[in-house]
C-alpha cells in the first residue's frame, strides 16, 4: 500500500511540474532582444539600452525593453507560450526609437504565440509567422 501511495504522490508531483508551464531550455534564463518586426526585413534591436526578457521557472517573467520594466505571468503548452496580462511600469522615455520597440515588442506578447528555441536563440511568433521576436541568450 505504501508503494502504491508513493506512486501515486510522484505520478501527481510530476503532473504538477509539466502543468507549472516551464520549459528548462527557455526558464531560468535571460534573453537579450535581437530583432523585432516582419520576418523578412526586422529591425535591428537598439542597442543605447539592450532590452531583455527573463523566464522563470514558476511561471513569471519580466524584462525591460530599453525604457520600462514590465512583468506577467507565461505558460508553455507546447510550441507555444501563452501570455497573461502585462504590467507595465511606464517612465518617461526620451529615446523615440526605444519607445517605438518597446510599444512593437510588448503589444507582441499577447495571448498565444509560437516559440522556438534554437541553440542560444529564442524566437517568438504569432501563427500567421509574422511580426516575430528575436532573442538571444544573455
Amino acid at each position: 500500500m505504501k508503494k502504491v501511495f508513493s506512486l501515486f504522490l510522484s505520478a501527481l508531483f510530476l503532473a504538477a511540474c509539466v502543468g507549472s508551464g516551464s520549459n528548462p531550455a527557455l526558464a531560468g534564463q535571460t534573453w537579450q532582444l535581437v530583432s523585432y518586426g516582419s520576418i523578412e526585413s526586422p529591425i535591428p534591436a537598439q542597442t543605447i539600452m539592450p532590452a531583455h526578457m527573463k523566464f522563470d521557472q514558476d511561471g513569471t517573467f519580466s524584462g525591460n525593453m530599453g525604457c520600462n520594466d514590465f512583468s506577467g505571468e507565461y505558460r508553455v503548452l507546447g510550441s507555444q507560450l501563452e501570455f497573461g496580462e502585462i504590467m507595465y511600469f511606464p517612465m518617461d522615455c526620451v529615446v523615440t526609437e526605444i519607445m517605438e520597440q518597446e510599444v512593437f515588442v510588448l503589444g507582441g506578447l499577447i495571448g498565444r504565440l509560437e516559440y522556438k528555441i534554437s541553440g542560444d536563440t529564442l524566437t517568438i511568433w504569432h501563427d500567421s509567422g509574422s511580426p516575430a521576436l528575436v532573442f538571444r541568450k544573455k
